[in-house]
C-alpha cells in the first residue's frame, strides 16, 4: 500500500506490480517481517530454529546479511533509515539485540529475565520499543538504540501488549491489548514525554 499524495492523505492505494517474494514461506506460516522506508524487506521464517537473516530484493533472490551467524531470530525490525534491525534472540533467556549493518556490530539491549520481543523503532531511530513479561503480565518498554541508559517501562497492568507501531512525528504509540471480554483492543498512549 502506498499513499499517492495526488488524492490526500486519507486515501490509501496498492501501487506497483504484485511480485513474489519468497518460494520458501508456506501460505500458513506465521511470519515476522520489516520493510524500511526505502522499500528493504527483512523477514524471518517460522519454524527454525537456528535461522539466518537475509535480504531479499524484489525477484526473490536471497542475500546472507553479512557477518551475522545464525542463532535463534524472530520478530525482526529495520530501523528507519534502514541502517540497523532490531530483533529479539532466543538463546537462554529471549532478548532485544539491535545489528548495526555497517559496523557490522550486535548490541544487546535488554537483559531481565523473561521474554523480551516485538521491537519497534522510533521514527528518529533513537528508541526502541518492546514487549517484556520481566513484570508478569506482556507490557511495554523502551529502550535506547545504542544500548546505554534505562530501560523504561511504558505501561502497565496485567493484560497483554503488543506493540504495533509509532505514529511518523514519534509522539504516540498504538499498540494491542488482549482484553477477556473484548479480545484485541487498539489502544494509543502517549509516549511524548516520556
Amino acid at each position: 500500500l502506498g499513499v499517492r499524495p495526488d488524492v490526500g492523505l486519507e486515501v490509501l492505494a496498492v501501487e506497483g506490480e504484485a511480485f513474489r517474494v519468497s518460494e520458501t514461506l508456506e501460505i500458513d506460516m506465521l511470519v515476522d517481517y520489516s520493510v524500511s522506508r526505502s522499500g528493504a524487506l527483512a523477514y524471518v521464517p517460522a519454524r527454525a530454529v537456528s535461522r539466518s537473516l537475509v535480504w531479499v530484493d524484489r525477484t526473490g533472490r536471497e542475500t546472507p546479511i553479512k557477518g551475522l551467524a545464525p542463532r535463534a531470530y524472530s520478530t525482526v525490525a529495520l530501523s528507519p533509515d534502514g541502517t540497523r534491525a532490531a530483533f529479539a534472540i532466543a538463546d537462554q533467556e529471549v532478548d532485544i539485540w539491535a545489528w548495526d549493518f555497517a559496523r557490522e556490530s550486535l548490541t544487546r539491549l535488554s537483559f531481565e529475565r523473561g521474554v523480551d520481543a516485538i521491537p519497534r523503532w522510533t521514527p528518529d531511530g533513537r528508541h526502541v520499543v518492546f514487549q517484556s513479561d520481566r513484570s508478569g503480565a506482556l507490557n511495554l518498554y523502551r529502550v535506547a538504540a545504542d544500548g546505554s541508559g534505562p530501560v523504561d517501562r511504558l505501561t502497565t497492568g496485567t493484560s497483554d501488549h503488543y506493540p504495533n507501531s509509532i505514529t511518523p512525528d514519534g509522539k504516540a504509540l498504538l499498540f494491542c491489548e488482549l482484553r477477556p471480554k473484548t479480545g484485541y483492543d487498539i489502544l494509543r498512549l502517549s509516549i511524548a514525554d516520556q
